[in-house]
């Protein structure tokens, strides 16, 4: 069993002496769910990670709605419970943090409060049929 110390820079070390590679982090903010993942810089080996399902609302045909603050919401929570799950390393090892994000979608948002106006619209898929 490898023991780690958390020093007052916090970065760790195992008692070894040796110090852990640094990590990285990716918010992966879809359609469908968020995730955070975070990995090992030198290896790529996913160090924790978790995942959020995002509510998909349906109000016409073709039209997909999703709530603005449960994905911001969803955000939060992924990056809280993977670095939850991190011990014993340390979320200031984490040294990059990488954002993808739905492109196709598109938000209003109030320039005074910096609340959203409406749900998100999402670009509904575009099917191919036989004419």
């Amino acid at each position: 069993m490898k023991v780690t110390t958390a020093h007052t820079n916090g970065s760790l070390q195992e008692e070894s002496g040796r110090a852990m590679d640094p990590l990285v982090a990716a918010i992966d903010q879809g359609t469908s769910s968020t995730r955070f993942l975070v990995f090992n810089a030198k290896t790529a080996e996913v160090v924790s990670q978790h995942q959020v399902e995002i509510r998909q609302s349906f109000q016409k045909e073709g039209w997909v709605e999703e709530d603005p603050m449960e994905i911001l919401q969803s955000v939060y929570e992924c990056m809280e419970r993977t670095c939850d799950k991190m011990s014993p390393l340390h979320i200031s090892n984490i040294k990059a943090v990488g954002v993808t994000n739905q492109r196709e979608t598109a938000v209003v948002w109030d320039k005074d409060t910096g609340k959203p106006l409406y749900n998100a619209g999402l670009t509904p898929e575009v099917t191919i049929s036989r004419i």
